[in-house]
């Protein structure tokens, strides 16, 4: 069966409670950077996308079975964890195509942004 729809997530959201079982139950791997060990790379949007997908076409029978495409758009570069956590998602889901593409946000002029 052919299984289509999107979904956004952004850096730094508090996801442990919104996802069942929590932070405990993740099928991926975030990777401390030694540059900035006190940013937890499971809040990073990628991260969050990726086990969102994991865990879901996890539910659907065997990881190495679920096939098709998915397509990621990023608005900034990946940090190092992410790459990885593309990596292991790669790994989990051999004979899914994962499509990544980053470009960074176009025409916005930092004066047109509000501030509270």
């Amino acid at each position: 069966s052919e299984t289509k729809g999107s979904v956004l997530c952004e850096n730094g959201l508090d996801w442990e409670q919104t996802r069942p079982g929590g932070l405990h139950s993740l099928r991926l791997n975030a990777t401390t950077l030694p540059l900035n060990h006190l940013v937890d790379r499971r809040f990073c949007a990628e991260f969050q996308l990726l086990e969102t997908m994991a865990q879901s076409l996890s539910q659907y029978g065997s990881t190495s079975s679920a096939g098709g495409m998915l397509r990621v758009w990023v608005s900034g570069s990946s940090c190092l964890s992410c790459m990885g956590a593309f990596r292991q998602f790669q790994l989990l889901f051999p004979a899914l195509s994962l499509a990544v593409s980053c470009e960074h946000a176009v025409g916005l002029d930092s004066s047109s942004l509000e501030t509270t």
